[in-house]
């Protein structure tokens, strides 16, 4: 394939680090690991640039009778026009000031070079009927990733930059805790390939919906209501779990596998509303943009967590003893609470905020609902109870500083539901308030302009917009289990 048009090229680049060189020899330093000879477009400026490597190589300055006297003695001053064009690259260069900038765009250029000529050569290969179709897409992807390996890949740095985590490898090396080549993160296979050799390009793929890895004792909500940990569920292996279909509604499926997947570093993922989950890093979190692992996540970005769990038991209580569901003693709900049947549910949540809850009124008219405790399990678990009517709340912890009698200060945690629909659905589906106070239109239209959803059907949605505050890498390493979900259509 013929083009009359000129390959990319800067020779004006290419004369001022040449001339760069001769007035400031040491400039070369500065681009001996970023240019080569052939990356030059002009022969006779590859031939100088030869001169000046080999020389700098051998320790010998680059001025201009050194680069001559070279030239000379290679036979080489007259292929490249003369002494003349020596000096007249020394004529056209201020200074050496900008000879790494000059060096990037001849990098650039002769890249761009290399790209047309393996599009040309791919060109060729596509007339070659006569060779398989596999062996010509082989050649053709070598030729293009073969553009990569001419792209330098690293600079200068001063040894003491390096000299400290050089001699640490060697150490571990010598003891044994390193790797010969680059780990991977997953500890059974650096095991048996000695980690990934440098410049191999290793991929490993899997379907979609492969896992959700999480730490052994996360909890799992069961279809009659119950909390069970991962590591539980993992040993029953016949069970049934949320998960989110595409229409952004929660149903109930039955894995299609579970894998221990042994021992692997945590991360705390914390969000706004005060929850938290660690998972592995490559754990899948549902964003505006789709689905991400962890590892791609930043913090402000806005992840999906549930707004409505509408699961319930079958249990029921009479209220008489709706006391003895609190254990005083650990300062959390006795599990039999997360069983109970629906109607029974919202009576023991009155119960509770009839103890320990509150509300307020702002002056410009704005409630905040909360409930409040020393224990933040206890706090935790009434969050979790609330979402199961679709009520969200968030969680702060404040140090409340009490006079009188109590001189010590004690930790208190804050459940507080500020979102609208949340306070809408507390009154109607819990009560203990009275709905003439709260003016539901306002708060409705108000509702409808925050930023925390995708579309104004809130009522439908069973996903809330939580904006990610931190990732956090534990300071121990957790069992992990993973199971693989069938993802709703």
């Amino acid at each position: 394939m013929q083009s009359d048009r000129l390959p990319p090229q800067n020779i004006e680049a290419e004369e001022a680090i040449l001339g760069g060189i001769l007035l400031d020899p040491e400039a070369i330093n500065r681009v001996t690991e970023l240019l080569r000879p052939e990356f030059f477009a002009i022969q006779a400026h590859q031939i100088i640039y030869k001169a000046m490597w080999q020389l700098y190589n051998q320790g010998k300055p680059t001025d201009l009778m050194t680069v001559t006297s070279w030239l000379v003695d290679n036979n080489l001053l007259e292929k490249i026009g003369g002494q003349v064009k020596i000096v007249q690259l020394l004529e056209r260069t201020v200074s050496a000031v900008n000879i790494d900038q000059y060096a990037a765009l001849v990098v650039d250029k002769f890249i761009r070079r290399k790209l047309i000529q393996a599009g040309n050569e791919i060109f060729d290969l596509g007339f070659q009927t006569a060779t398989k179709l596999e062996t010509i897409l082989d050649q053709a992807e070598q030729k293009i990733f073969a553009l990569t390996q001419d792209k330098p890949q690293q600079d200068l740095v001063p040894i003491s930059e390096t000299l400290i985590d050089t001699f640490q490898e060697i150490e571990d090396r010598n003891e044994g805790v390193a790797l010969p080549g680059l780990a991977c993160g997953f500890y059974d296979l650096d095991a048996m390939t000695g980690g990934f050799q440098r410049s191999d390009l290793i991929i490993v793929a899997g379907r979609p919906s492969m896992g959700k890895c999480a730490a052994y004792d996360t909890l799992v909500l069961q279809k009659d209501g119950s909390l069970v940990t991962l590591a539980e569920v993992y040993k029953r292996q016949e069970v049934e779990l949320l998960t989110l279909g595409k229409n952004r509604k929660f149903y109930l499926t039955k894995p299609s596998a579970f894998v221990d997947d042994g021992i692997k570093p945590v991360f705390r993922v914390t969000t706004k509303l005060g929850r938290f989950v660690e998972t592995t890093i490559t754990h899948p979190f549902l964003t505006v943009d789709g689905w991400k692992p962890l590892a791609k996540l930043q913090v402000g970005e806005k992840i999906a967590v549930p707004r409505r769990l509408d699961i319930f038991g079958n249990e029921t209580i009479p209220e008489s003893e709706f006391s003895d569901l609190i254990d005083s003693e650990n300062l959390c709900l006795f599990p039999l609470v997360f069983k109970l049947e629906k109607s029974q549910l919202a009576l023991f949540i009155r119960y509770l905020f009839s103890c320990d809850g509150w509300v307020k009124i702002s002056e410009s008219g704005e409630a905040c609902f909360g409930y409040s405790a020393v224990s933040e399990k206890l706090v935790r678990q009434v969050q979790h109870i609330l979402l199961r009517f679709g009520i969200v709340g968030g969680i702060e912890n404040l140090e409340d500083k009490r006079s009188g009698k109590i001189k010590v200060d004690k930790n208190l945690w804050h459940l507080k539901i500020t979102d609208a629909l949340s306070q809408k659905n507390f009154i109607v589906d819990i009560g203990g308030f009275d709905s003439k106070n709260f003016d539901f239109d306002s708060s409705w239209l108000k509702l409808m302009t925050e930023n925390n959803f995708l579309d104004q059907q809130l009522e439908k949605t069973e996903i809330f917009w939580d904006e990610l505050v931190s990732l956090m890498a534990n300071f121990a390493e957790s069992k992990h289990s993973s199971v693989n979900s069938r993802r709703g259509k």
